[in-house]
């Protein structure tokens, strides 16, 4: 019990929201099948009318935990295992590039909000409803979108297959998004867009900010420099520290001739 403590604090964010839709899914899976032996009703355990996002703004107000819980939800095994998939890596990507679990798991949790106030609208302008939406595919979408905003070239590694950049699988399912947007599944390709559109936003967002500490740590790196030399000299310099000083000269030089 204490190792399965300790490695569930260990685990990375993306690691426990892969575990957190793997558990749910046993769950529903294995009370369905209690329940069909013992010849209860296993109503309590359908995915849809428990934690599934419902296509109606009424709905979702009456049982406002599924903007939430329709996101760790799958209907069959491969709909588990293909997000999932995606998670771990475009989740690694992220955690590769430095963004920190609170960011990835505040994205999961946004997209997925933005997704299910999104999927209703289809529903409420053709005047339908009474379907469900469940998965993680707009979150891990998200994910997905704000790597491939920061790094494009960032490399995604599919066993079996050669590695390719983040950017291309990325492009390849917008695509596929905005080509079957007129099929029967309208409203979960307009549920999956919002989640594009969250992470795209997300990622020129942090990108931004990231440039912005690494200016201002530069700065800083070279005043603390250029005091170390008033006050002791050129010679106190460290290796490091005359090599950032040539390197920013050479950049300096550089941007002078253009």
């Amino acid at each position: 019990m204490v190792i399965s403590i300790d490695r569930w604090t260990n685990a990375s964010i993306v690691q426990k929201l892969a575990a957190v839709s793997i558990v749910v899914f046993l769950i529903l899976h294995i009370g369905v099948v209690i329940c069909n032996c013992v010849g209860a009703d296993p109503v309590i355990f359908s995915r849809p009318a428990s934690l599934g996002c419902p296509s109606s703004f009424h709905e979702i107000a009456c049982r406002p935990w599924t903007l939430i819980t329709y996101s760790f939800t799958h209907y069959s095994l491969l709909h588990l295992l293909l997000n999932m998939l995606w998670l771990i890596w475009f989740g690694n990507l992220a955690e590769a590039d430095g963004i920190s679990d609170r960011r990835i798991l505040s994205l999961y949790v946004i997209s997925a909000i933005c997704a299910a106030l999104t999927y209703p609208v289809w529903f409420e302008m053709n005047d339908t409803d009474g379907s469900f939406m469940i998965g993680s595919s707009a979150s891990v979408l998200s994910i997905g979108c704000a790597v491939a905003v920061m790094r494009p070239r960032s490399q995604v590694c599919i066993p079996y297959l050669p590695s390719i950049p983040v950017f291309i699988p990325v492009t390849v399912i917008i695509l596929a998004d905005i080509a079957l947007f007129t099929s029967d599944n309208q409203g979960g390709h307009i549920a999956h867009i919002a989640g594009i559109l969250t992470g795209i936003c997300a990622g020129i967002i942090w990108q931004k900010k990231k440039s912005l500490v690494n200016l201002n740590s530069q700065n800083t790196d070279k005043g603390d420099i250029n005091a170390k030399i008033i006050t002791s000299g050129f010679e106190s310099l460290s290796s490091a520290e005359r090599n950032y000083l040539l390197d920013e000269s050479e950049s300096s030089k550089s941007y002078h001739n253009h």
